[in-house]
């Protein structure tokens, strides 16, 4: 994950096609009707690392293109193949652009009613609220925003559709729907300025008659169904109704309008297209007779609707003879995967861009035919640590890196994680042995050849222990528990487990008892696994509880939604409730908990990259600060106590803080092709021999290579004193 990913924002953002995903993050957010935030100071970062794609659009002239995930909103310079800037980190569910491509307007629900309005040209933010942030949580929220083409208003629909002056961002009017009229929120299409007009025109269904219902009750898409429709068109400053056009139709999947204003094309769910003319209200109903997958449609300049689906099939559909033709490309051959989870086609109706999984980007230009791939190259992060003379360690599924001085030298490796409790497999594929390696602990804790056979689901933190699945007469399975030292030994049976149980656990009281945790319906579990026997079930839900850290051999903490909780084990008692008070953290399911040398402290990592230093004597945390867009999967305290590093599997990188203070001082990435970037938050780096090309800068609105400030910021000496805790 890039270094500029850090910067402070709002919500991601769904953009053109405003499509609904999720994020899993949440920022605070100030009480001001307006809060501005400036963006453009220079930056070196990383391309990609941590990427996210799961929604796509274009700027109005094709010269951009924004992508949208669960780690942000970022905008990639077309002209240069280069990310440009990341702008946003938390869930979005609306957002829109404006045709010029100079303002970006999003809405998070975690933003509790406040809307962000970002100019890109000068990459400032401006924050306003909508309603009140009492009001969020009880179902209301802002969808369908869209922007006038001369960006003089915005429109958006919350309970009512209400129009704002750009500039002032005041409330300039309001528009009330039929009392059984909702807008059509589906992909957050229902709402739109008409090309070269200020009239608005909104697509709204009647609860009335019907509701419209992709799933039948057998699970399945229901072609049949039929929902009565609106298309209104209004006049944004009279709220006059000009028009109001009835559509009875299948579930509509995506809409495109016409470059002139005049047409409006609906893709059923059924994958046919209808043509609702917007002047003479007349209904075009010819069946299309491009039979693969279509999941988004445009109008071309020409006036015809370029196709395209989620398996890179792309056609165009003629308007005036409703003659479909297939447009032969290559762009399947480039997908890792045969879907698309996405896609987004230029207002010129020339380029597509599919979004292929979280970590591929496929952009076709049709006139050139030509494929561009934008990719995160990075690797997960499985395991970091600090070695006694606070170097660092990081392990990748191929490779293990350590740090010595301003060098790191590569051994290459077979690594998997295995289990929840800090334990990774570490093989070398030469020798065949296999090493269990503790992070937490900072050392091997066995070795032996494990055979191709031989498959276990966990292990103890010992490693003396492993936890594996037998199905018997249960067809759900049981859990069963092997001592690794006794080779002759049988498995024992846990009782009342079932191959749901076994994510993650904790042998201890003298390796007789193991608490395990598995699936989220399914209550915490201690076992004695001599016998079998269950002990007790735990009043935590164990798939929120994924994480044990024993303070002695009874007495342990337990991770649950946000909360840490000291358990008595022999009782099952609650001793103590850590909670958070500075930030909203009651959601977030804490991945890792780790001790301090010293013993005073003890440092949590949660699914949203949020770590948290808790002193033991106190309810409250010390201090809490982000490091990652995605879930910490591994945490440990340098030897002195000063830093903390923290490893993220899906983020793909491992980040250095001063304990302190939070501060990053460092993030390490590694990539597919053996290279790796170390590098600080002023853009001070070391690197492989070629490592440096997956670095940008960014000046302004500009995004450049490494290769022009590669003297500047190349500084491997610097990098190497910062990561010892030096100050220069």
């Amino acid at each position: 994950m890039d270094n500029h990913r850090n910067i402070k924002s709002i919500l991601a953002f769904i953009f053109m096609t405003g499509w609904l995903f999720f994020i899993s993050s949440c920022s605070i957010i100030g009480d001001s009707k307006e809060k501005t935030q400036d963006i453009t100071s220079m930056e070196v970062f990383i391309q990609g690392v941590g990427l996210d794609a799961q929604r796509a659009a274009f700027n109005s002239d094709g010269s951009r293109l924004i992508t949208s995930g669960k780690n942000g909103t970022t905008i990639w310079d077309l002209q240069a193949k280069k990310e440009l800037i990341t702008l946003y980190d938390n869930e979005a569910h609306s957002s829109a652009i404006s045709k010029n491509g100079r303002y970006l307007i999003t809405y998070s629900p975690s933003d509790y009613g406040i809307i962000r309005i970002c100019d890109l040209n000068t990459l400032k933010i401006h924050s306003l609220r909508i309603f009140p942030e009492q009001e969020a949580g009880y179902g209301k929220y802002i969808s369908g925003i869209t922007i006038s083409d001369d960006e003089k208003y915005f429109a958006l629909y919350s309970d009512k559709i209400m129009v704002f002056d750009l500039e002032s961002l005041s409330q300039i009017n309001q528009i009330e729907l039929k009392s059984s009229h909702y807008l059509f929120d589906y992909r957050k299409q229902g709402l739109i300025f008409l090309p070269g007009s200020n009239d608005l025109l909104s697509i709204s269904y009647d609860i009335s008659f019907s509701s419209p219902n992709v799933i039948t009750e057998e699970g399945d898409l229901n072609l049949n169904q039929m929902d009565l429709y609106s298309v209104n068109i209004w006049d944004i400053k009279s709220k006059a109704l000009k028009k109001d056009i009835k559509l009875s139709n299948k579930f509509i999947y995506s809409r495109a309008i016409s470059n002139d204003g005049t047409k409006l094309a609906l893709l059923l769910i059924d994958k046919q297209i209808r043509i609702v003319n917007l002047i003479s209200q007349k209904i075009d109903e010819r069946r299309n007779d491009f039979y693969d997958d279509i999941d988004d449609i445009n109008f071309r300049a020409d006036g015809n609707i370029l196709l395209a689906g989620a398996y890179g099939t792309i056609g165009e559909y003629n308007v005036e003879t409703g003659i479909t033709r297939i447009i032969s490309t290559d762009v399947s051959r480039y997908f890792s995967a045969p879907a698309s989870i996405a896609l987004a086609i230029s207002n010129d109706g020339n380029n597509i861009a599919f979004c292929n999984g979280n970590s591929k980007i496929i952009l076709y230009d049709e006139p050139a035919n030509q494929v561009a791939v934008f990719g995160d190259e990075a690797n997960s992060i499985l395991a970091s640590y600090f070695n006694p003379d606070l170097s660092f360690c990081i392990l990748t599924p191929s490779r293990k890196f350590g740090q010595t001085g301003a060098h790191f030298n590569t051994e290459t490796k077979e690594i998997k994680k295995v289990g929840g409790n800090g334990l990774v497999m570490i093989k070398d594929p030469q020798s065949g042995r296999s090493e269990l390696y503790n992070e937490d602990l900072g050392k091997t804790v066995f070795i032996r050849p494990i055979g191709d056979d031989e498959f276990f689901n966990s292990f103890s933190q010992d490693g003396n222990f492993a936890f594996l699945y037998k199905d018997d007469e249960n067809p759900e399975g049981e859990l069963y528990v092997i001592n690794l030292n006794e080779r002759y030994s049988d498995p024992v049976k846990l009782q009342n487990s079932t191959n749901y149980y076994g994510f993650s656990n904790y042998v201890f009281d003298h390796k007789t008892k193991a608490i395990i945790s598995g699936a989220a319906y399914l209550n915490l579990g201690v076992w004695d696994i001599r016998t079998g026997s269950l002990i007790r079930t735990l009043d935590e839900q164990s798939g929120n509880a994924r994480t044990f850290k024993f303070i002695d051999e009874t007495k342990c903490l337990i991770g649950t939604r946000g909360f840490v909780k000291k358990y008595d084990m022999n009782t099952g008692e609650v001793l103590k409730v850590y909670k958070p008070k500075g930030y909203r953290g009651e959601y977030r399911d804490i991945e890792k908990i780790n001790f301090s040398p010293d013993g005073k402290y003890f440092a949590t990592g949660d699914s949203w990259g949020l770590i948290t230093i808790w002193a033991f004597d106190q309810e409250h945390e010390k201090i809490s600060f982000e490091t990652h867009k995605e879930g910490i999967t591994s945490l440990n305290f340098s030897p002195d106590g000063r830093q903390i590093i923290a490893g993220s599997r899906y983020g793909k990188s491992a980040v250095i803080n001063d304990v302190s203070t939070g501060k990053e001082i460092a993030r390490f990435i590694s990539f597919s092709d053996g290279e790796w970037v170390v590098i600080t938050p002023k853009g001070y780096f070391n690197a492989s021999p070629n490592g440096a090309k997956y670095l940008n800068v960014r000046v302004g609105n500009q995004v450049y290579s490494i290769d022009n400030f590669h003297e500047k910021y190349f500084n491997p000496a610097y990098v190497a004193s910062v990561l010892q805790g030096k100050r220069i």
